[in-house]
C-alpha cells in the first residue's frame, strides 16, 4: 500500500512538473507569435508607404496614373496579400495560445474536477488537433482593424483609379493585361492555400 500511494503521489508530481514546463511554454510561444504578428504588421505598413512613395515619385514627370506606376503596383499587391495572410495565421496561434493560457489559469486558480475537463479538451483542441478558437472572419476583420484597413484602401484606390484613367484614355497595353492576369492567378492560388488552411478550422 505503502508502495503504491508513493507511486500515485510521483505521478501527480510529474503531471505537475508537465503542468509547469507546459504553462512556461505557453506563454513564450503567446509571446513569440504577438510578437512576431507586430513585426509582420510593421513590414507590411512600410512596405505599403515605401511602394505608394516610389510611384509618386517615379511618376514626377509623367503623374500617376500611368503604366509603369500601376504595374509597379501590381506587381507588389501579391506581396501586400501574403503579409496579410501571414498576420491572420500568426494572429490565429497567437489567439491559440492564449486560449490555452487562459485554461491554464483557470485550472490552477481553482484545481476543480470541471477545470481539470475543461483544461484537457482545451489542450486536446487547440495543441494537438491545432483548431481555432474563433471563426476566419473574425481573424480576417480583427487583422483588417490591426493594421491593415488603410493599406488596402491605398492599394485598392490607385489600383483602380489606374486601371480607370488607363481605360478612359485608351492606354492599357497588352504588358498590363498580361501582368493583370499573371497577378490574379497568384492572388486565387494564396486565397485558396489561406482558407483550406487546416489551423483556421473550429
Amino acid at each position: 500500500m505503502a508502495n503504491i500511494h508513493q507511486r500515485n503521489e510521483r505521478v501527480k508530481e510529474i503531471d505537475r512538473e508537465w503542468l509547469s514546463m507546459f504553462y512556461e511554454r505557453t506563454t513564450n510561444q503567446f509571446t513569440l507569435a504577438r510578437e512576431s504578428l507586430h513585426n509582420t504588421h510593421q513590414w507590411a505598413i512600410t512596405l505599403t508607404f515605401g511602394i505608394i512613395t516610389a510611384v509618386f515619385t517615379l511618376s514626377n514627370n509623367m503623374g500617376y496614373p500611368n503604366e509603369y506606376g500601376l504595374i509597379v503596383l501590381l506587381l507588389t499587391f501579391p506581396l501586400m496579400i501574403r503579409f496579410f495572410f501571414r498576420s491572420c495565421l500568426e494572429y490565429s496561434i497567437q489567439r491559440k495560445w492564449q486560449e490555452i493560457r487562459n485554461c491554464l489559469d483557470k485550472y490552477y486558480l481553482e484545481k476543480t474536477t470541471k477545470q481539470e475537463k475543461e483544461l484537457i479538451d482545451c489542450i486536446e483542441t487547440y495543441y494537438f488537433l491545432w483548431k481555432s478558437p474563433i471563426m476566419i472572419s473574425k481573424i480576417i476583420c480583427d487583422n483588417l482593424k490591426l493594421a491593415y484597413f488603410w493599406p488596402f484602401l491605398l492599394y485598392f484606390g490607385l489600383i483602380g483609379w489606374g486601371y480607370y484613367s488607363l481605360l478612359i484614355t485608351k492606354s492599357i497595353t497588352n504588358l498590363i493585361i498580361i501582368i493583370s492576369i499573371l497577378v490574379l492567378g497568384m492572388l486565387v492560388y494564396e486565397i485558396v492555400s489561406f482558407v483550406n488552411y487546416r489551423g483556421f478550422k473550429q
